[in-house]
């Protein structure tokens, strides 16, 4: 086998989400995407001097998205606010609101995050006073 896995799962029952294919009992990944998926023999072919070998104890393996615990609607919140964090003055926040404000139909409301009173050039929290 020329091409070589970075990583081989084996002993398993792995989905493979394949519409009509059953699950297999081995997967050889290279670079993040599946190289092949099949049986144990098959696919430790692809194993090579620096591969990972998994053994997975007859365990299930599914495909899934790795979540690094992610709170998907708060961060959709942050999309469509005003993110802060590079604002470095209660003057700069201040232009910030005014063009966004200018955008949008009187009563909607502004929001923002990620500001850090502590690097503001005048050293005070922003108040409704500035």
């Amino acid at each position: 086998m020329s091409v070589r896995a970075d990583l081989i799962l084996k002993h398993g029952t792995i989905h493979t989400l394949v519409p009509g294919r059953e699950p297999v009992e081995a997967l050889a990944v290279k670079s993040g995407r599946v190289l092949a998926a099949g049986g144990n023999r098959e696919i430790g072919e692809y194993a090579g001097p620096h591969t990972r070998t998994v053994d997975l104890g007859q365990c299930t393996a599914l495909p899934g998205v790795i979540d690094s615990h992610l709170h998907l609607l708060a961060f959709g919140h942050t999309l469509v606010q005003l993110e802060l964090s590079q604002v470095r003055s209660i003057a700069q926040l201040q232009d910030l609101v005014r063009r966004r404000a200018a955008a949008m139909s009187p009563g909607d409301w502004i929001l923002g995050w990620g500001w850090d009173q502590e690097l503001f050039a005048e050293g005070v929290y922003p108040s409704r006073y500035h």
